[in-house]
Order: structure tokens, then sequence, then C-alpha cells
């Protein structure tokens, strides 16, 4: 079974949610990668591990649209 749960590229970056609940993005151009900060559960403090892809590219396409990941896009 893969490590990782989703995975998204949105050019230049590389979204991987893993099955623990890590977000990592990678600038593809740079070679940059770090771990980003992924949704957790109010109660138990969980992360949130969606189920579907499709999900997961329209929380990440949101996201991108807000400029959250405009710092790791320059590199």
């Amino acid at each position: 079974m893969s490590e990782f749960l989703h995975e998204c590229v949105r050019w230049p970056l590389r979204f991987r949610l893993s099955n623990e609940g890590r977000l990592t993005v990678r600038n593809l151009e740079t070679g940059e990668e770090k771990e980003e900060h992924w949704y957790t559960d109010g109660r138990s403090g969980k992360p949130w591990l969606v189920r579907k892809a499709k999900s997961f590219k329209g929380l990440i396409a949101t996201a991108d649209k807000d400029g959250e990941y405009d710092d790791m896009k320059k590199g």
C-alpha cells in the first residue's frame, strides 16, 4: 500500500497527504519541500483524512486560490 493517501499536482507544486495525516508540498522546479499544516478534527485533535481524491484536490485548489502556497511557488 502506498505511503500517500492522496497526491495532487498544481504546477509547479506537488501536494501529498500521507496516511498519517501529514501534508508535504514540493516545488517541482526548485526541489524545495516542506511540511504544511493540515486540517485536524476539533474534538479528537487527529488529522482529517479525506476519503475521495476529488475532495482533496478541491481543498488544495481553494487553498491555492487563497494564496496559501504563494511562498512555495517562488522557491
